[in-house]
C-alpha cells in the first residue's frame, strides 16, 4: 500500500490531493478495533478506512463505531465473510475476497474429486467464520466423520490442540479440513506431528499462510 500510494503521490495524487496512509494495529481484538477506528475517524479525520483485518473486528466496527451512518467507506475488507454483502446492513462496506462460502464450495468439489474414497473431518473456528464454512460444505455437497470447532484465540491455550487432534485421529479420518487461521494451523500441525497423526491436510486461504506456519 505505501509503495502504490507513494506512485500516486508522484504522480499528482488524486484530483491533485495527496494520499497518507495511516496504520494502526488492533492486534486481531474487536474491542482495539473499535478504539483505534474511532480515533481514525473522530481525531485522524480519514476519508475512509482500508483493507480492515478480521470478520469479528470489522462486524465490531460496524455496530459500535457505525462508518456507514458517518459517510466513512469501508473498502476492501480482508475478510470473506458473507454477510458483508448485504448492502442494507454494511452501506458502506466493500468486500474483495471471494466468500467463505464459496471457497468452501470449491474445497467440497476438489475434495469430491482428489479423495473420492477417504474419510474427511473438518477443524474449524466457531464463529461467523466457521459458519460460513459449515454453510459452504453443505451446499458443496461434502460430510464429514467428526467437525471440530476451536474458539479464536484458544490455539494459543497448551491443552487445546491436542484435545483437537485427539478428536480427529480418534475418527479415523484420512483428510483433514483446517478452516480457521495460520496461528492455528501452525498449532494443529505442530501438535498433529508429536502425536504421529498424519492426514492429508487441506487449508483454507486464511490458514495457509506459509510464513507464519
Amino acid at each position: 500500500m505505501k509503495a502504490y500510494f507513494a506512485y500516486v503521490n508522484a504522480n499528482g495524487g488524486i484530483n491533485g490531493r495527496k494520499v497518507t496512509l495511516l496504520v494502526e494495529n488492533d492486534e486481531y481484538v474487536p474491542t482495539k478495533a473499535v478504539s483505534l477506528t474511532n480515533k481514525l475517524i473522530l481525531k485522524d479525520k480519514v476519508f475512509a478506512l482500508l483493507s480492515p483485518l478480521g470478520t469479528a473486528n470489522v462486524k465490531a466496527v460496524a455496530a459500535s463505531v457505525n462508518p456507514a451512518r458517518r459517510g466513512v467507506p469501508v473498502l476492501f475488507v480482508n475478510t470473506g465473510f458473507s454477510g458483508f454483502a448485504d448492502k442494507k446492513k454494511y452501506s458502506t462496506t466493500f468486500s474483495i475476497l471471494p466468500s467463505y462460502i464459496m471457497e468452501a464450495k470449491i474445497m467440497s468439489q476438489y475434495i469430491k474429486d482428489n479423495f473420492p474414497d477417504k474419510k474427511v473431518a473438518l477443524l474449524y473456528q466457531d464463529d461467523d467464520f466457521g459458519s460460513d464454512a459449515l454453510a459452504g460444505f453443505k451446499a458443496g455437497g461434502l460430510s464429514f466423520v467428526k467437525a471440530v470447532p476451536y474458539a479464536s484465540g484458544s490455539q494459543g491455550i497448551a491443552t487445546a490442540p491436542p484435545t483437537w487432534i485427539t478428536a480427529l485421529k480418534a475418527s479415523g479420518a484420512d483428510v483433514v479440513i483446517l478452516f480457521g487461521v495460520s496461528s492455528a494451523t501452525a498449532a494443529a500441525l505442530g501438535t498433529a506431528a508429536k502425536m504421529g497423526y498424519a492426514p492429508q491436510w487441506v487449508l483454507g486461504s486464511v490458514g495457509g499462510d506459509a510464513t507464519t506456519i
